[in-house]
């Protein structure tokens, strides 16, 4: 998963920890397209790290996942340096196991 940051900024799981020859490949695609690919700092592997990335951006606040990691630190300390506004965490862990996803995919609006 790719987030958008801001201008050429670009956020991505921390691919190159648990699949290095994918990761070097997608941030070689996008670094040649122009931008400046950021990896999530983790301090281990975790089969969840991509719910953080998986975050809920409005205008005023980003919303990241809480799954009762060691982890959970690092990745809200490291995705509040890139934002200008606040990064709050909100408990997910049945959430994510139940449902195979995180706030971005709980957010979105399909009409039928």
């Amino acid at each position: 998963m790719v987030r958008y940051i801001k201008g050429c900024e670009l956020l991505t799981d921390n691919y190159s920890k648990f699949n290095a020859p994918f990761a070097e490949r997608l941030y070689n695609i996008l670094e040649q397209k122009g931008y400046n690919v950021n990896e999530l700092e983790l301090p281990y592997v975790s089969d969840y790290s991509w719910a953080y990335i998986n975050f809920l951006q409005t205008s005023k606040v980003i919303v990241i996942p809480k799954l009762n990691l060691l982890s959970d630190a690092s990745a809200h300390e490291d995705l509040s340096s890139f934002f200008d506004i606040p990064v709050l965490q909100v408990k997910a862990p049945t959430l994510i196991k139940k449902y195979g996803g995180a706030y971005n995919c709980m957010s979105w609006n399909i009409k039928g």
